[in-house]
């Protein structure tokens, strides 16, 4: 583990809400932070997930998951409620995240996992997000910059 932090967006911006966590993920990428911490528009990336994780000493996922809440309801989720079967049972995109925390485990100490996801609404073909999802986008960046914001403080020897 380097002990850096990665903070992920994911999605697809070719289909409207499903582009949520991106969209997110590039609003933080023009903000200031500290030395150590990187960003990725990841799209719609997959199982490949799990080689990333020993790289890290913290990881932030922004996407959007169907856990039955109203488009555009944030939540906050830890990968302990990933592991546990607590956290969404449907995501949008091929990452099966739980398979990647337990192949990380077993690998070794995978790295603090939080993850801030949104209910989409409409996940068709579209370039812009529907009106719920653009008006709850700010409210999922500024989650995403305190658990961004805990991962630093949790770091700090």
């Amino acid at each position: 583990m380097d002990g850096g932090i990665l903070v992920m967006g994911a999605g697809n911006p070719l289909m409207r809400d499903d582009g949520a966590g991106v969209l997110a993920v590039r609003a933080l990428m023009a903000e200031s932070w500290p030395e150590g911490v990187e960003f990725e528009d990841a799209g719609t990336f997959t199982q490949d997930f799990f080689h990333l994780l020993d790289r890290y000493s913290g990881v932030l996922i922004l996407d959007v998951a169907r856990f039955g809440g109203a488009p555009g309801e944030v939540r906050v989720l830890d990968g302990k409620d990933i592991l546990a079967g607590s956290g969404p049972r449907v995501s949008l995109h091929e990452l099966d995240l739980a398979e990647s925390l337990r192949l990380a485990r077993e690998l070794g100490a995978p790295p603090r996992l939080r993850l801030v996801v949104m209910e989409p609404g409409d996940t068709g073909f579209g370039l812009e997000p529907t009106p719920e999802i653009r008006a709850a986008l700010p409210r999922m960046i500024e989650a995403a910059r305190g658990e961004l914001r805990r991962l630093l403080d949790a770091g700090q020897p």
